[in-house]
């Protein structure tokens, strides 16, 4: 195997020598065109027009296709080349350098739709994978720039070989879903707010604390705890490019000041002098200075609180312990980027005696996944108390805990009851969910002439489904939506084809008026991103059953948003009968749910007519910029436009 080295033909960015030292062509370094068709923006929403005739198209696709052999053979040769490349240097300085570029371009407001977010767990995870056989090589910025362009690369074109992969293995309503979890698999790192994020899991698992402190010697509360300080202590570290002082640094500084304070007076040190004390003591690095970067990344111990400590102890991978990435079974797919990586469990990294951490992004985006693995390292306990629904304890009994508090909190003039049961018999009933008799419905809601049937789901889905396996999409989407939607559709068909609809929760009968308002909500734990909301695709795909009507879907964390800025019972029915209406308009029926709200908000979930001729429209950004500020910046809390 040839090493690329700085002058080496056959290094990753080498030219015309490239044949003579590989024995073979090297691949073109081709970016597919994606715009087959136009867009443009019309007032506060963006329309795609087709601009290709059909015959245009099916040709342009066709090219596309037939280009993707070449296309994955360049995707090899470029994984192939970027491994070994890192290989040759320190990868505590790599991953320190592909994090900087990362933390730059944010410092810098760079928008880059979260590339170098991805790009750097990537690295990260290919880092992880191997032995650190090259400890104390450290890169410059050249050969930083090229890896962080190389995988930015893969990524780049993985998504585009999925994209327009060849469809004859597929029917196309499988295809298009596929790509659409493959999307978010390769682009997306899920969407929720910290604050929601935070309040769920500490809820959630708090109720498993004698098994933490038991086993790991810390409690749930102490892994958010770990989190927070370990981006405190980083950002406390770091330069600004403008080089003004965080407010971390200030807050530290100020610390110190009262603390040396009779120091400084008795010894009449000078303003200059104690600076330089200062930052003797809490040295700050800059983002482009690469012989810092162990000590930039480095956590520091003596900061920390032991449980702390037993935090990172416990979820830290030394190098050559994400052996599962390179996939020795199945080396023609080895390092790529969908790959099963236990970086997202175990994200802290261990080097010798040193801890490090290159993305804060990474702990709180996977804080459940975090937890949960935790769990699963005592087999028994998981099964017999995190993963079984008759206890309370378990994740599916506390998630509709969850729901029915926030339904709850956002409609206190409603009656909620939780495990509603109920009698049915229907001849001919066809529908795999629905079984004749004693059934029963997660949580039912009776309001002022309105009854509410709201199902409860906390499925996962699996790896195999986020990479684009068929059976497993169908499988769990069914399982966290279509079951969803087909229980509450049945328990519908009862209260119209029954004389007097009762239900029965705990003790208390729940007499239905036939004549009140349904509306039938599904509630999920695990995000699957837009395509939650694409209801006419997932029936075509078979996910929902082609006798049950759309319900209202939404991802828990979101029903989080809608019971902070729904103020009234009216405003939710009026939300939820506009909403009905927008699952049939098939433009736009792949949205994510608050920019829905915020169209609601702003537009009164109109599209205006001026889309007319659009074959898809999506929201413009700026109908979720409001709720984002009011989250992420503390600013004004957003309300309806009347």
């Amino acid at each position: 195997m040839n090493i690329p080295a700085k002058n080496n033909p056959c290094s990753c960015d080498s030219g015309k020598k490239y044949k003579r030292c590989c024995g073979k062509e090297r691949p073109k370094d081709f970016f597919l065109d994606l715009l087959d068709f136009g867009f443009e923006k019309k007032g506060s929403l963006i329309s795609f027009i087709d601009s290709l005739s059909n015959i245009e198209k099916t040709d342009f696709i066709s090219k596309i296709e037939n280009n993707r052999p070449a296309l994955y053979s360049h995707i090899r040769h470029l994984i192939d080349e970027t491994v070994i490349f890192i290989n040759l240097f320190d990868k505590v300085f790599i991953m320190g350098g592909i994090a900087s570029i990362f933390y730059n371009q944010n410092f810098n407001n760079n928008n880059d739709d979260g590339a170098t977010e991805i790009v750097l767990e990537y690295c990260q995870s290919i880092c992880m994978a191997g032995s650190n056989i090259n400890e104390g090589k450290l890169p410059n910025t050249i050969t930083l720039q090229r890896i962080h362009s190389a995988l930015l690369k893969i990524k780049e074109f993985t998504f585009i070989y999925y994209k327009f992969e060849d469809n004859s293995r597929y029917t196309q309503i499988e295809s298009e879903v596929r790509k659409k979890l493959i999307s978010e698999t390769l682009q997306i790192r899920g969407k929720a707010y910290s604050v929601h994020i935070k309040a769920l899991f500490l809820d959630m698992f708090s109720l498993h604390d004698d098994f933490f402190i038991k086993k790991f010697g810390f409690k749930s509360s102490d892994i958010i705890d770990t989190f927070e300080k370990v981006e405190y202590e980083f950002i406390s570290k770091v330069s600004q490019p403008d080089g003004m002082l965080t407010q971390n640094q200030c807050n530290r500084f100020a610390d110190w000041l009262k603390t040396n304070e009779n120091k400084i007076i008795e010894q009449q040190i000078s303003p200059s002098k104690f600076q330089k004390e200062f930052l003797k003591e809490n040295p700050i690095y800059q983002l482009n200075s690469i012989g810092d970067y162990d000590k930039l990344y480095r956590i520091d111990f003596n900061v920390l609180k032991g449980e702390q400590i037993k935090v990172i102890e416990s979820i830290s991978l030394c190098f050559g312990q994400n052996d599962k990435f390179p996939l020795p079974n199945k080396p023609e797919y080895s390092y790529e980027p969908m790959n099963d990586s236990d970086i997202f469990s175990k994200p802290f990294v261990k080097n010798g005696n040193d801890y490090y951490v290159y993305s804060n992004h990474l702990l709180e985006r996977n804080l459940f996944e975090i937890a949960i693995q935790l769990i699963k390292e005592d087999a028994l306990y998981y099964k017999n108390n995190f993963d079984d629904n008759n206890l309370v304890v378990s994740k599916n009994n506390f998630i509709e805990r969850q729901t029915l508090d926030l339904f709850k909190k956002m409609l206190p003039s409603v009656n909620f009851f939780p495990t509603a049961q109920y009698n049915y018999t229907e001849q001919d009933l066809n529908l795999k969910c629905a079984k004749n008799g004693r059934t029963e419905l997660d949580i039912i809601g009776i309001g002022n002439n309105t009854t509410y049937l709201i199902e409860v789901k906390a499925g996962l889905v699996g790896n195999d489904a986020k990479r684009g396996g068929i059976k497993s999409i169908k499988s769990d989407l069914k399982n966290i939506i279509g079951d969803a939607i087909c229980q509450s559709y049945r328990a519908h068909r009862y209260i119209l084809n029954s004389d007097e609809p009762i239900f029965r929760s705990n003790d208390t009968i729940i007499n239905i008026d036939k004549n009140s308002k349904v509306f039938r909500i599904c509630v999920s734990f695990s995000y699957v991103g837009n395509i939650i909301s694409a209801l006419t695709k997932l029936k075509e795909f078979q996910v929902i059953e082609n006798d049950a009507d759309f319900a209202w879907v939404l991802n828990i964390f979101n029903l989080y948003v809608f019971s902070e800025f729904i103020d009234s019972e009216n405003m939710f029915i009026d939300y939820l009968e506009k909403r009905y209406d927008l699952y049939k308009d098939k433009r736009v029926n792949d949205l994510d749910e608050i920019a829905v709200l915020g169209l609601y908000f702003y537009n009164n979930m109109v599209i205006d007519k001026i889309h007319s001729n659009a074959y898809k429209v999506i929201l413009n950004p700026h109908y979720t910029l409001e709720f984002d500020n009011y989250y992420q910046r503390g600013g004004i809390k957003p309300k309806k436009v009347k």
